[in-house]
Order: C-alpha cells, then structure tokens, then sequence
C-alpha cells in the first residue's frame, strides 16, 4: 500500500464515519482534500468523490436498515429516490457546462445558505422515531428529491445538505434522526447513478476513489453507531452547520481569488 492509499483509506473511515453523524454523503470533505492537498483538478476531484459518497450512503443505510432503533422511513425514501435520479441527468448536463470558477461559487453559496439553516434551526435535532408522518411529506421529499438529485453529479455530493435541512423545514416530524436517515438512502441510488455517469465519461480515478470508498464503508457503518448515542442528533446538526460554513468560506474565498 503506497503513502496516498494509505491517506486516502484513513481519511475516509473517519469521513465516513461524520457522514453517517450528519446525513451527507462526505463529498464535500473529499473535494477538497483531492483538489487542495493533492492538487486534482476540482472537476475531476468531484467525479472521484462520489466513490466514496456511494460508499459512505450505502454502508450507513445498510446499518441503519439493521438497527433495532432504525429511524429510517423506507416509503419517505421510495418517494424521493426516483426523482433524484431523474433530476441527476440533468445534473450532470450542468456539471459538464460549468467552468471551475463558476463550479467554486455554486459550492460557496450553496454550502452557506444551508450551513446557516442548520445553526439557526431550533428544536429540530431529536432522535426519536416518529409514528405518524403527514401525507404532504410525500410531496415535499419528492420536490427534495429533484433539488438533491439535482445537485449529486455537480457537486459530487449526495445531496445530503438539500435533504437534511430541506427535511427539517418541510418535515419537522421526522427530527434530524430521520433527515439523517432518509439522505444517505436517497443519496445511495443517486450517487451511484452520478458515478455511473461520470466513470462512463472517464473522469473518476479509481487509485484514489477506492481507498476512500473502502474507508468509507467502514467509517460510516461506525458512524451510524455513533448517531444512535444521546445528544447525537445536536452533535450532528451542530457539526453540519459547522462543515458547510467553513467549506463556504474556503471556496467563496478561492472564486473571488479567480475573478
């Protein structure tokens, strides 16, 4: 195993395992750690990240599934999975038009809108498993759906900083257990189907998308563990807020730098 490998495998257990706390899909960790440690073009760092964002939603939604406490509303997620993946087409229509510096701003403004959602939600952050879910929250995770299918082949996300906070807004009943849930569920269907796209046009490199992705199998089904813990659900909403204003900042800061 060579330095990188092992960089990349370690790092994404423990992206892995913050994505599974927090309902993203760690894109947003992986992007940058390619395009500014390693110096990977932003576009090609963003193609490679959904290897581990399809690792991390898929090993976390498996856990989730066997937990004997699941939060998970599978009939919520058959809603919204299959206009994700419609609205991934057009997502990566986009993704293929966009220059890097404009791709930078869609990232800064996206991350700070959301990331200011989070810390200004109140009361939002329960763990608990809900029994009665509205029939207008059918509807409003189909119109999540598209707006986070939207985003997953652009941004090399799962969508998980839609869903989560779109959750909390439109779906306040399904608390952050839930909103956690319900994103890394979605965002395995359309993450794989983003990377599908991707790969087929030959900008995800494997030799660095593997090892994230085995890391991130294994962080995120630790991770999962961790969200079941109390307080967690503050702890992770907290955090995601946290996440998405730091990452805004740094790549407000590099497009304006391009200008």
């Amino acid at each position: 195993m060579t330095r990188h490998q092992l960089v990349f495998g370690s790092s994404g257990i423990v992206i892995g395992a913050i994505g599974a706390v927090c309902g993203i899909g760690g894109g947003l960790f992986a992007t940058p750690l390619q395009h500014y440690g390693f110096k990977v073009p932003l576009s090609r760092s963003v193609s490679t990240s959904l290897v581990l964002v399809f690792c991390t939603a898929l090993s976390a939604t498996i856990a989730e599934s066997l937990s004997p406490d699941s939060a998970l509303r599978w009939s919520l997620a058959l809603t919204g999975i299959p206009a994700a993946l419609v609205a991934a087409q057009f997502g990566m229509r986009i993704s293929r038009a966009l220059p890097e510096r404009q791709l930078k701003r869609l990232f800064a403004l996206t991350f700070v809108v959301f990331g200011l959602r989070m810390f200004f939600d109140s009361g939002a952050a329960s763990t608990e498993v809900v029994a009665e879910i509205s029939k207008t929250a059918y509807l409003s995770i189909l119109l999540l759906g598209l707006c986070a299918g939207l985003v997953v082949p652009v941004l090399g996300i799962g969508g998980g900083l839609i869903m989560v906070p779109g959750c909390l807004l439109l779906v306040p009943e399904l608390g952050f257990a839930g909103a956690r849930s319900l994103s890394l569920a979605i965002a395995a269907f359309t993450s794989l189907r983003a990377l599908w796209m991707h790969a087929s046009a030959g900008t995800v490199d494997f030799s660095r998308g593997l090892p994230l992705g085995l890391g991130a199998l294994i962080g995120a089904s630790i991770g999962v563990q961790l969200a079941h813990l109390p307080m967690s659900g503050t702890v992770g909403q907290i955090l995601l807020g946290l996440i998405l204003c730091v990452s805004a900042w740094r790549f407000g800061r590099d497009a304006l730098a391009q200008a």
